[in-house]
């Protein structure tokens, strides 16, 4: 899912900027920043599946 800069996050996540690809991490509702590469739209990092179950086996 894209963003742009001065949107909220919708959820905790980790987001890509299209223009460089470096990675920022944002909490829910934080207010989304443009890239120091000048930037402003970022996609949403999608964990894998193996990223995944291991996450779920540390919340056990």
């Amino acid at each position: 899912m894209m963003v742009k800069a001065g949107d909220k996050a919708n959820k905790t996540a980790d987001y890509e900027c299209q223009g460089c690809e470096n990675t920022v991490h944002l909490n829910k509702g934080d207010t989304i920043t443009a890239c120091p590469c000048g930037c402003k739209e970022f996609d949403e990092v999608k964990q894998s599946a193996s990223s995944q179950s291991s996450q779920s086996q540390h919340r056990k």
